[in-house]
């Protein structure tokens, strides 16, 4: 990571306690050209919906997790709005309402982000990285008078329909109480999104890998043991990881134009299993993934599959 980052938000005192309620963040970046190598990862106490350019780019509501998004669908040359609503919600994760939350309800809020952007210039890499710092603007109110579709931007944009913008208040480095949250760990994170293009020694490992006993590159290791563990089942079943390499899975699928919808479980098929579903599978995946297709349901299909001994006999 080559920019500094921190824990923002519109309060100094926030990592202690912050009033529920929506904080709107924007930060316009001015760039030459689409950058080849576009990735984000954020996170936020307790939620937050991100915008680039006015379109939906994704959204978190866990804190514990590092969210990663590719920008490069929705960059253009020249000046590009990055916004964020983020929300701290009252005392037992509830969302607030419009109504002034009641004293007492504060809770510890922030917002932490990193975009990572590279491209090639004759041949010389040139970085446009850059994170959540003070030179972000920050909001608590919408300009909502007027049309419904006026309204409507103003949440997509967070732009010029917003009012009251000040600059974010930095809170501390990402490792600060109480979120703890480490920058080898924000690498990882990245590194995910790129498979296969970065060396696994110079990646730390993450927890899956760690719990399947990924040993210390810096040593030779000639023997793995072949036992599952208590861990490397929890792991497999309950860890980050692993739902999230499945939910990012479901949603390139969801979001390539090329893919129509009745050919999507056959290609999720021959993609896992080097074979196309059988009648009885397709009517099961059918009403797994839904009608509409639901991105839920597809994440669940991706689930089912990577737990056929099929699949891990393959891989």
């Amino acid at each position: 990571m080559t920019a500094a980052l921190s824990w923002i938000w519109n309060d100094p005192h926030a990592a202690e306690k912050a009033k529920a309620g929506h904080v709107y963040f924007r930060k316009t970046v001015k760039l030459g050209k689409v950058p080849e190598d576009a990735t984000a990862v954020m996170t936020a106490d307790n939620t937050f919906t991100f915008y680039v350019n006015g379109k939906e780019v994704g959204s978190g509501n866990d804190f514990k997790n590092g969210y990663v998004f590719d920008l490069r669908p929705f960059l253009k040359p020249g000046e590009n709005v990055f916004a964020v609503d983020a929300v701290n919600n009252l005392a037992g994760n509830i969302p607030p309402s419009s109504v002034e939350p009641p004293p007492g309800s504060e809770s510890p809020a922030g917002l932490l982000f990193y975009a990572r952007l590279r491209h090639f210039d004759h041949g010389v890499q040139k970085t446009n990285d850059f994170a959540s710092d003070n030179t972000w603007l920050c909001s608590t109110t919408l300009q909502t008078g007027g049309s419904a579709a006026r309204a409507a931007s103003s949440v997509r944009n967070i732009d010029s329909v917003t009012i009251n913008w000040s600059n974010a208040v930095k809170l501390g480095d990402p490792g600060m109480i109480p979120w703890r949250v480490t920058k080898n760990y924000l690498v990882t994170r990245i590194a995910s999104a790129y498979p296969g293009k970065i060396r696994a020694s110079l990646v730390a490992a993450d927890p899956l890998m760690t719990a399947l006993g990924r040993p210390n590159r810096e040593q030779v290791v000639t023997t793995r043991a072949s036992v599952a563990t208590t861990l490397q089942a929890l792991e497999m079943t309950n860890g980050e990881t692993l739902a999230d390499i499945l939910k990012r899975a479901a949603d390139n699928l969801l979001n390539d134009p090329a893919m129509a919808k009745k050919s999507l479980i056959p290609t999720v098929y021959q993609r896992a299993l080097g074979r196309k579903p059988t009648e009885p599978e397709l009517k099961l995946a059918q009403n797994i993934v839904g009608k509409p297709v639901q991105p839920a349901g597809v994440e669940d299909l991706h689930w089912s599959l990577t737990m056929l001994p099929e699949f891990q006999l393959i891989y």
